[in-house]
């Protein structure tokens, strides 16, 4: 499906999949396809930091598969890049010295054949994951195979943090990352005051560096002993 009637109907599809208006899918659509390279940037994340002047720009972390051909669309692009990321769930932590790794839905075939489906065909009819949920149409009810959202672990990670928050502000304030000037500790704590509900999504961003920060000390610990 190429061309101009392609490309609307793929805006009305990603309009019904992200609850969006028509005009607005397609604003992004040319936004992202003519006014940028096709190749993925991947997302850095500078609140909280110390110094945001120092983190690194897309250009000083280069990677071959995140080197897109000119031709080449956005939205492969994206595909590849994901397929990037997985690598650290594959080869991260270690787990293949203890028992071997078998990671069917990454395997060669499989790669290979997700990646010949055209990125317009992911959400067709405004479904996610069109092409696998066409594939067993057979096998699951009609309330999988058409539904357009899902529920998220976000509700219980508010709620750890909610429960937490003076820990998890003491941590970092008192850490190894702020004694090292990574993190601003003045920004942590504006971001987590008392008995005040978080009312946008810098909770996710606040467990990602309590989680680097126990690292941290980990590691820390370790050395000492």
């Amino acid at each position: 499906m190429n061309g101009l009637i392609g490309g609307l109907r793929t805006a009305k599809d990603v309009a019904l999949l992200t609850q969006s208006s028509f005009w607005t899918a397609i604003s992004m659509g040319v936004k992202r396809a003519y006014c940028r390279t096709p190749e993925y940037r991947w997302p850095i994340d500078a609140s909280f930091l110390k110094d945001r002047d120092t983190v690194w720009r897309h250009d000083e972390i280069p990677h071959p598969w995140l080197e897109a051909p000119r031709d080449a669309l956005p939205g492969k692009a994206l595909h590849i890049a994901w397929i990037l990321g997985f690598q650290n769930h594959l080869e991260g932590f270690g787990r293949e010295r203890i028992l071997p790794k078998i990671s069917p839905l990454m395997s060669q075939p499989v790669l290979e054949q997700c990646l010949r489906v055209p990125s317009w065909m992911w959400c067709f009819g405004g479904r996610n994951r069109a092409i696998a949920r066409a594939a067993f149409s057979d096998d699951l009810p009609d309330i999988i195979l058409n539904r357009r959202t899902k529920g998220s672990p976000d509700g219980f990670a508010i709620e750890l943090f909610e429960r937490n928050r003076e820990q998890i502000r003491d941590l970092l304030c008192g850490g190894l990352l702020a004694e090292h000037q990574v993190i601003d500790p003045a920004a942590v704590e504006e971001a987590t005051p008392p008995d005040q509900g978080m009312t946008n999504m810098r909770w996710n961003r606040l467990l990602m560096l309590a989680d680097v920060e126990a690292w941290a000390r980990s590691w820390s610990n370790r050395a000492q002993a």
